[in-house]
């Protein structure tokens, strides 16, 4: 139906949604967390929003396009971005799973 080569099996930006994906959920999550200290909680919001404020340029690097960007380049940024951004949201789920079992009263 299509062309040798036409269509990549993945794009920059799915990598990019993948890892907004997830630091919003990381945002959702420790906000909704009863039983944890205050600083950790606000740490954790400010890498998530770090985080998602890398995604953006990078998505914005994306939509420039054309012959300024290394497209290679960035595909291999943003996949590295997003496994850092995978191995930061499961350590957090951890970490909330943890706090759940040893403070079940904590837990909604």
């Amino acid at each position: 139906m299509t062309k040798q080569g036409s269509i990549e099996p993945f794009a920059p930006q799915d990598f990019i949604a993948f890892g907004l994906v997830l630091h919003i959920s990381n945002i959702n999550e420790i906000e909704q967390l009863v039983g944890a200290d205050r600083s950790w909680k606000t740490t954790q919001n400010g890498m998530s929003a770090f985080f998602i404020a890398i995604h953006g340029v990078l998505f914005c690097l994306t939509l420039i396009g054309g012959d300024a960007i290394d497209q290679q380049a960035i595909m291999y940024c943003v996949a590295a971005i997003a496994l850092t951004s995978l191995s930061i949201s499961y350590s957090l789920f951890n970490r909330i799973a943890s706090i759940h079992l040893t403070h079940p009263e904590h837990a909604q």
